[in-house]
């Protein structure tokens, strides 16, 4: 790498881990390295447009973004400025292969340090370096060494690259990734790009399969240089098949979660307590008969639709919860339906932590009480859902342990279960699952365990489960109709049941009910409800 000094653009939500980001890179003392922070992706990328940058750092955890979208956003802009991304400790394997396809280089929030950050950047700049390089080789006569070292530095791609002439379509080199992928099918792999009228387009991009099949989607780049002195093309193909599977992956995850929202009939809610910002799910307002923009997203609308004898009680509730995080709790009150009747409702809610520890957000539900609509001015319930009921002398509940990675689907299992009698224990992996087991072991009384996870999967946490003799009913989840991977064989000898993704209330009280052998109405009753 030429230049000994370089401007970087750091993007990061978290203001202490931007300040870090930015003094290990200024701490550098060849290159040095300056730096200007952007706290989302808005505002990063406005400076990235609006100036000069050498080098990119971005997270993948913004305010305004999450997963991929800030590293497709760069790569759209088509500048020729390195992308570094910075991935959490936990990011799922499938992340981690989409955004190293994306991204110049990767490192994770962890292993960063002063030598990781600077070896991260002077990769990313010697790959730009590169194809400077390339491009101004203008002359024939190109010193054996610079013709050495930028072969060295093709083969150092994670791309498959491949250099043809532009005035007879032969191929002029090709680096070891490209041998690597096509082996003795280069001539043809070459042949397929060249398809595109690539010799005549002076820059472009797309998306192209491939004959590979272990490669099957790769993003095709192509520029005009001169190599030797003479016309070429330079075509990189970068492997974007786990890119795909991720974002197929994600759309299904989604798909199936909108299916269990709709079969469940709960809303869902969200308030950034950093900005104080309230965001209502199209369902939670359709609940009370709205649509759109018709209930708008602010404190204020809430406060206006809670039943006036209400609206103090809930309020000091929100505040006291606040004050002093305790388990999860749900509490019941009325608000106004659009037709002008007030619906006694309950909403669930828990506090959710940023990776520093700190109170970032409240998460929630809510859903129309099984209590018929009151004019009464008694005040609305709250309870705790630690297992304690707020009525004296109330027996505990029974505990679920819920065990998914996606936190949303995390909350509407929570809320489901609660419906139906249950306090839940959560965990967000098979790991996690296993430690609150272990720590909870003689309360829990149901289980329900997603098949497809991060560190440890579902199937392993039913083995530890009935590893203890314990017969306790297990749910097990999956969005895949995959019934020969599932732990059990039996689901009557087994106690256990499969539930396929999507499902609602119906179908976990049916199970609940195939399981304990008896309605979950009689449950409730037995253990002491306090719904």
């Amino acid at each position: 790498m030429s230049a000994s000094s370089l401007k970087a653009l750091v993007i990061e939500s978290d203001i202490i881990r931007a300040k870090q980001i930015s003094s290990l890179l200024e701490s550098s003392v060849e290159p040095v390295i300056s730096c200007e922070r952007a706290g989302a992706l808005s505002h990063g990328y406005n400076l990235y447009e609006e100036d000069t940058w050498d080098v990119v750092i971005t997270s993948l955890k913004l305010c305004d973004a999450s997963g991929l979208q800030a590293l497709v956003r760069f790569q759209e802009a088509r500048k020729n400025v390195p992308v570094i991304a910075i991935l959490e400790d936990e990011t799922h394997e499938a992340i981690v292969d989409a955004a190293r396809s994306l991204a110049d280089d990767c490192l994770f929030w962890g292993n960063i340090g002063v030598d990781s950050l600077r070896r991260s950047v002077v990769y990313a700049m010697d790959r730009l370096e590169m194809l400077e390089e390339l491009r101004g080789q203008q002359s024939q006569a190109v010193p054996v060494e610079r013709d050495l070292s930028c072969k060295e530095l093709m083969n150092r791609l994670d791309d498959a690259l491949f250099l043809v002439s532009r005035e007879d379509g032969g191929i002029l080199f090709v680096n070891e990734v490209a041998e690597k992928w096509f082996g003795a099918n280069i001539c043809e792999a070459v042949s397929d790009a060249l398809e595109y009228d690539l010799l005549d387009v002076e820059e472009a991009e797309m998306e192209v399969p491939t004959r590979n099949s272990a490669i099957p989607s790769a993003r095709l780049r192509s520029v005009h240089i001169d190599w030797r002195g003479k016309p070429a093309c330079m075509i990189t193909l970068r492997d974007i098949s786990k890119q795909k599977q991720a974002e197929e992956a994600f759309l299904g995850s989604q798909r199936r979660l909108g299916h269990t929202l709709k079969a469940s009939n709960l809303g869902l809610w969200s308030w950034d307590l950093r900005k104080n910002q309230l965001r209502f799910s199209d369902r939670w307002k359709a609940i009370l008969g709205y649509s759109g923009k018709e209930f708008t997203d602010t404190l204020g609308t809430f406060k206006k639709a809670l039943h006036p004898d209400d609206r103090d009680h809930v309020v000091g509730v929100f505040k006291s919860y606040l004050r002093c995080p305790r388990a999860n709790f749900k509490l019941e009150y009325r608000m106004k339906h659009k037709n002008g009747n007030y619906l006694r409702l309950l909403c669930r809610a828990e506090l959710v932590s940023d990776s520093q520890g700190r109170l970032s957000k409240m998460i929630g539900s809510l859903i129309e009480s099984s209590q018929k609509p009151t004019e009464s001015t008694s005040k609305p319930k709250s309870t705790n859902d630690a297992g304690v009921a707020d009525k004296a002398g109330a027996a505990p509940r029974r505990k679920a342990l819920i065990v998914d990675d996606e936190e949303v689907l995390r909350t509407v299992l929570h809320s489901i279960l609660n419906t139906h009698g249950f306090d839940t224990i959560i965990a967000k992996d098979g790991l996690e699952a296993i430690k609150l087991y272990e720590e909870n072991k003689d309360e829990i009384s149901l289980a329900m365990l997603d098949m497809n996870m991060p560190c440890l999967d579902g199937g392993k946490v039913y083995e530890r489960i009935r590893k203890d003799g314990q017969g306790i009913p297990i749910l097990v989840m999956s969005g895949n109709d995959d019934r020969e991977a599932l732990p059990f064989q039996h689901s009557a000898t087994e106690n256990s049941d499969f539930l396929m993704k999507p499902f609602g209330m119906k179908d976990i009280k049916q199970s609940i009910e195939r399981l304990m052998g008896k309605s979950v109405e009689a449950l409730a009753s037995v253990e002491g409800s306090t719904a």
